[in-house]
Formats: C-alpha cells, structure tokens, sequence
C-alpha cells in the first residue's frame, strides 16, 4: 500500500523518518508533503487517495483538537487511512487520548510521554482499572471479575462476541456508563493489552507497570480468535458498507449495521472453495439482542437507495460552502464526539462513522457530481460509493417488504 508521509513545516528528516516508518509496517514511500496550511492538505488529500497518510503526531493535522478531528475526518472521507508514528498505528488512537480541546503543543506531548514512560496513567483509566495513588493503575475488583469472564467466555468456551454480549446483559452487568454491551464493546476488551499489565501510551511501552488481570496464553488465545495481534500493526480498515449511518430499522428506529459472512466449502474435487456475502441487520437485534431478524442481502439494498436517489429528477445546485457559523458548528460537534468517545459513551467504530456523517454533510460531495457518480454505481469502489450516498441521501428506514429514501436535496 502507498504511504505519503505529511509534515508540516518541513520538519528535519521527514523521508527518512517516512521510509522507516513503512519499512516497518509493509508500505511503499511514495511521497512527504511538507507545504503547511490548506494548500499542503489539499495536496495530501491528492497524492494519498486510496492509501495511508503517515503524520508524526495528530499535531500536525491541526492547530486543536477540533482541527486535527475535522482532517482525521476529510482524509477517511477520502479513503485515505490515517496513521501516527506517536501511537505506531490508527491516529484515532492518539486522538481519543488528546480529547481536551485546547493546543497539542509539542511540548506538551512530550509532558505527556514523561509521564507514560514512569507509567503514570493518562487519560481516563480502561474498564477494570482506577487510577490511584501515584497516578498507577488499580484493579476495581467487580469490573476486573467481568474483564475475566469476558476472555473466559471467549478464549475457553468458545462464545461469539454477539452471544457474549447478550450473556452479559441478560445477566445485569453494565459497562461503567451503565450501557448495554455490544459487540464493539466486548471486541475493545478483548483487544486491549492493558489486560496483560502492560501500559501504552504516546508511542511508549512499560511492560509489567500494573497487575495484569489475564494470562498472556488465555489472551493470545482471545487474539488467535479475533484474528488479530491485540493492537500491533492493523491494516487500514476497507469501508465495506455504504449505508452505514444511513439505513435505519423501520421497526424499532435502530441503526442497520452492516455484517460480513465468510463461508468455506469443499467440492467433489477437493478443492476449497470460499465465499464472502455482506447483509444489513437491525443493530438492536446484532449488538444488543433486541429486535427481530431483520435482513438484507447489502448490494440489494444499495441498489433500491441508488435507484431512488437517481429517480428524482433534475440536479440541485452545489450545497454552498460553509460559513463560519456552520464551520463554529462542525467544529463544536467535532469536539462533542471526540468527549463521548473519550468518555467511553461511544464506541470507537460507532465514532468514526459519526465523525464521517458530520463531514458529509457539512463538506460533502455536490449532487449534481454524485447523481452523475451514482449513475454507475456498479463501478465504484464502495467507499467511493458510500461518499456520493452520504451527500445526497439523508435517511434510509428499511423494512422487511421494502426501502423509504430521504434525500437532502
């Protein structure tokens, strides 16, 4: 994959420091960008389409978190992943740490890494722990007994993230904002290598720091499973379902997510064959258990929204660009987000998907240019297609007999 690496200001050894990067990683340097301001943004948007944008820190997409949040944003809009070599992966990761608005000066990042490198807790502590005397991380005894039954239930029993989440709610227990479980959810759990006693933050690693509340075997167990490394190095993430944010159930309002099936078969001639298939399901029945079995094959549905956002006739005129109150807005909404993310209200799939509807509607594609794109829609990549969806299509309520389109324009 082709990395373009992004710094601003023309910060000292930036290839070199690009070419390692992707080294380690797998990627293929195709070029720095060091031009600051819009101009060197809009360029990055340019060169990195379909690619990753490597950046030193969030610090170097914007001023504030706001700013940083805005552009993490625009460049997943663009299909372009968003690396950081402070956190050695998903710059969502460092900006879910650097929540509080205000300015990400570099020396403040460095604070910030003196503390992670004693081990001192950052941020709000993971589900399981406190942050206690010293700023360590301390075992809360009742959410510790539930981060253990979570991996005994996956690593040893075998339950799938649905059927767990379900357990742990037909059981009472609540995560600390006291939300049902969802499959998100428990998948974070089951992922975070704080679990092992070992505390990361800003690119920094202190093994043993805390006490680790499962064994390394039971958690490379729950990753074999996952089919993951627990947060090493993760590919970016392809936008398989173009309605997402977009579909709701017309049954009970959920949101309709979208499923991925893999299924493998044998033939006569013992050749194994293997088949993936995408379905939309109502999202109260798949992360919570509420709701019916409600289901569509994905590229039916999307046909049916496409087919409706082409049938109204004529082409509205581009959406004017925003002014400042609309951009004071957006900026205020992006911040609100990030909070709850922060926060743990939300989970960081359901974040992303929210921070992609806001940059939709608020700098999306013009309709007459995605009417036009949609047209041949059988061709788009799907993240190219969920883009041109996101700016004409307002709201999708699915029921099992048919589709109602909501258009913006």
């Amino acid at each position: 994959m082709r990395a373009v690496g992004y710094f601003p200001g023309g910060e000292g050894e930036a290839e070199q420091r690009l070419r390692q990067y992707c080294q380690a990683h797998g990627y293929e340097a195709a070029a720095v960008i060091t031009e600051p301001g819009q101009q060197g943004f809009q360029a990055l948007l340019a060169l990195a389409r379909g690619g990753v944008a490597v950046v030193p820190s969030v610090a170097a997409l914007g001023n504030d978190a706001a700013e940083a949040c805005l552009r993490y944003f625009q460049l997943l809009s663009a299909g372009v992943a968003v690396e950081s070599m402070a956190c050695g992966g998903d710059a969502a990761r460092e900006l879910l740490e650097l929540a509080s608005p205000g300015p990400m000066a570099e020396q403040v990042r460095r604070a910030m890494a003196r503390l992670a490198v004693r081990g001192e807790a950052l941020g709000r502590p993971p589900f399981g722990y406190r942050v206690g005397e010293r700023r360590r991380l301390e075992v809360v005894p009742e959410e510790a007994e539930v981060v253990r039954l979570i991996f005994r239930l996956y690593a040893q029993d075998g339950l799938g993230l649905r059927r767990l989440a379900q357990h742990l709610n037909e059981m009472g227990i609540r995560t600390r904002t006291g939300r049902l479980w969802t499959v998100a959810a428990v998948r974070d759990i089951l992922r975070n290598r704080v679990y092992l006693g070992t505390y990361r933050r800003f690119g920094v690693r202190v093994p043993a720091n805390h006490p680790a509340l499962v064994s390394a075997q039971e958690f490379e167990r729950a990753q074999r499973r996952l089919g993951g490394d627990g947060g090493g190095q993760r590919r970016p993430r392809v936008a398989m379902f173009p309605l997402s944010g977009l579909a709701y159930c017309g049954y009970c309002g959920g949101r309709m997510v979208g499923v991925r099936r893999v299924q493998r078969w044998r033939r006569r001639s013992g050749d194994i064959q293997r088949g993936e298939y995408r379905y939309y399901q109502c999202g109260s029945r798949v992360n919570r258990s509420l709701c019916d079995y409600h289901t569509w094959r994905a590229r039916e549905l999307e046909e049916q929204v496409v087919q409706a956002a082409l049938a109204a006739r004529g082409h509205s005129p581009p959406p004017a660009a925003p002014d400042e109150a609309a951009l004071r807005q957006l900026r205020r909404r992006m911040l609100r987000l990030l909070a709850e993310a922060a926060r743990g209200q939300m989970g960081e799939d359901e974040w992303r998907q929210a921070g992609l509807e806001l940059v939709a509607r608020y700098l999306g594609v013009p309709p007459a240019e995605a009417r036009e794109a949609l047209a041949r829609w059988r061709e788009l990549p799907l993240e190219e297609l969920g883009r041109h969806l996101q700016s004409v299509v307002g709201r999708v309520t699915v029921y099992d007999d048919r589709v109602e389109v909501a258009l913006r324009y």
